[in-house]
């Protein structure tokens, strides 16, 4: 018999797919996935390898022709709220299935409720520090406490306490908490897309997880940032823009603007007065040869940000 006719197991899962529904977040789940051999040769499971905290309690390393086996799929939800999928990967000795995908999926009820449930900033920089409040509930009514609340940022302030009486939410029958996100007036200018932690002694759910996202604005933004502005043949016509923006609360008169590099010239021209301002680039005619690094340097009416600096450089041939 030639080796492509020996006889080969053939591995069948009838549901590689559970769905559990919806569940509690104390409801530890457990699945027997089937597999069945309907090949001519005795199927091994070589290994069973879990994604995440699933963990797998026991599985068939045999089965034989026209036989069934099972892979025991064990998850705690206890640390998930919402939407779940978790699952294993199993490795046979099938040559047409080396791998199969077992998968389980459920929706995980939360014991525990926060609204508005997110902190998101757009905020830009020397404005009035932003605070976003949060109020915390348990779902059956059932005494809690938060024991701590875990900033991602050190610019993100939080503090939280049992909800006053004026600070309940209504139709939530049982204690309420509330958190709040300060973000400080000298954060620095980027994303936010982390997520606060809150610790509780709720027994359902310990944790439970805001997400904060957003962006950090500067009082002037220069678009693009200054750069390189390439090479470049003297005395051949060149000419670039940048844009300048105000994004705070109030208008902002730039009030001039230079140059410290030999030979690039420099001007302000107003967009719309007090908000936009476009910065024209162009080089002089004398401009030296050779390589230049330097910055424009523009000044403002305001104390948030009374310098702006703009990094430059180039090459002259």
């Amino acid at each position: 018999m030639l080796a492509a006719e020996k006889p080969q197991p053939k591995a069948v899962v009838p549901e590689p797919i559970h769905d559990f529904g919806t569940i509690e977040k104390t409801v530890k789940l457990s699945h027997d996935f089937e597999i069945r051999n309907e090949g001519q040769a005795p199927l091994l499971i070589r290994e069973v390898r879990p994604e995440c905290s699933c963990t797998v309690a026991d599985f068939d390393k045999s089965i034989a022709p026209g036989s069934a086996g099972k892979v025991h799929i064990d998850f705690d939800p206890l640390e998930v709220v919402g939407p779940l999928k978790k699952g294993a990967l199993v490795f046979t000795n099938d040559p047409a299935a080396p791998q199969i995908q077992l998968t389980i999926l459920a929706n995980v009820k939360p014991a525990l409720l926060i609204q508005p449930g997110y902190a998101r900033y757009i905020y830009v920089q020397q404005e009035v520090p932003g605070v976003i409040n949060q109020t915390i509930w348990s779902v059956d009514g059932s005494p809690f406490r938060v024991l701590e609340v875990k900033s991602p940022y050190p610019y993100l302030k939080t503090a939280f306490w049992e909800a006053k009486q004026e600070e309940r939410l209504a139709d939530h029958p049982g204690q309420q908490w509330r958190v709040s996100t300060t973000l400080a007036s000298d954060a620095p200018v980027g994303a936010l897309e982390k997520m606060v932690e809150i610790t509780t002694d709720n027994p359902k759910q310990r944790v439970l997880e805001l997400p904060v996202s957003g962006f950090v604005r500067p009082v002037i933004a220069v678009t693009p940032p200054g750069g390189d502005l390439g090479s470049h043949k003297r005395g051949a016509p060149f000419s670039a823009s940048l844009g300048v923006r105000n994004f705070a609360t109030e208008s902002i008169a730039l009030t001039g603007v230079s140059s410290d590099i030999k030979g690039v010239l420099v001007k302000l021209e107003p967009v719309i007065e007090g908000r936009s301002y476009k910065l024209a680039l162009a080089f002089a005619d004398d401009i030296p040869v050779g390589r230049f690094d330097g910055k424009v340097t523009i000044t403002t009416a305001s104390p948030k940000m009374p310098v702006v600096e703009v990094p430059l450089s180039g090459a002259i041939e």
